[in-house]
């Protein structure tokens, strides 16, 4: 591979990296303990429990109590509640969303 593929494939791959450190750096703002996160996935409502264990970077318990598990801020498989999300998951914790 020449040199000049190389800068470009490089570039290519600097900025994927900054872009997911973006990403990362966003979640970290929002995650915390307690937090309402819905799982895309499941459908579900889960409420932050813990944060950066082993090899996740913050694990949630859904609301029905049918399990816990662990998320990565940069892995689309999540994002915030709604205030309306939650309200039905409280409501009706057997309740999903799909």
């Amino acid at each position: 591979m020449s040199f000049y593929k190389q800068v470009k494939y490089h570039e290519k791959e600097a900025k994927r990296y900054r872009e997911l450190a973006e990403i990362e750096n966003e979640s970290k703002k929002q995650i915390s303990i307690g937090v309402y996160i819905f799982d895309r996935e499941a459908g579900k409502v889960a409420r932050v429990s813990g944060l950066e264990k082993g090899s996740i970077d913050f694990s949630a318990d859904n609301l029905d109590g049918s399990y816990s598990r662990g998320y990565h801020y940069v892995v689309n498989n999540w994002r915030l509640a709604t205030v309306n999300e939650i309200d039905k998951a409280i409501d009706n914790p057997l309740h999903t969303m799909n």
